[in-house]
């Protein structure tokens, strides 16, 4: 099975200010992306030692990493400038197309939360790494 990840597509748009998606570019070598676990569920156990169970709802946060020369750094530069301009929060879509797998991932609703304005400087200029906290992401056959 190939699980290559150098064919993956990651396309975002932010409605007001990106309403055409555009693809990231130039990930970092050794980093596309990466997610935290969430969690699945709340349990709780009861005095008599029966153990109960909800669904809660939970976001997903999204790390991207582009090498320091990637021209897709643009499109975080202005979400975060305009977001400071205007001091609101932009909602961002998105979906992730996994070729090696046959997988596409939906994502929605998600918002900016993290921003590297500059890439760290040591012998080269390090990936810059920018994340977006999803309300919904939704896997699906490509």
């Amino acid at each position: 099975m190939n699980i290559t990840s150098s064919n993956a597509q990651i396309l975002l748009s932010v409605p007001d200010l990106f309403p055409t998606p555009q693809q990231l570019q130039q990930f970092a070598a050794d980093d596309i992306y990466g997610t935290e676990p969430v969690q699945a569920g709340e349990t709780m156990m009861g005095v008599d030692g029966h153990l109960t169970a909800g669904f809660t709802f939970v976001p997903t946060v999204q790390r991207y990493a582009l090498m320091a020369d990637s021209p897709s750094h643009y499109f975080f530069d202005q979400i975060y400038a305009q977001e400071k301009a205007q001091q609101t929060k932009f909602p961002i879509n998105g979906v992730i197309l996994l070729v090696a797998v046959g997988t596409k991932f939906t994502m929605t609703r998600g918002f900016l939360s993290t921003y590297q304005p500059l890439p760290d400087a040591k012998k080269v200029l390090q990936p810059r790494t920018h994340s977006i906290t999803w309300e919904r992401v939704l896997p699906s056959p490509s």
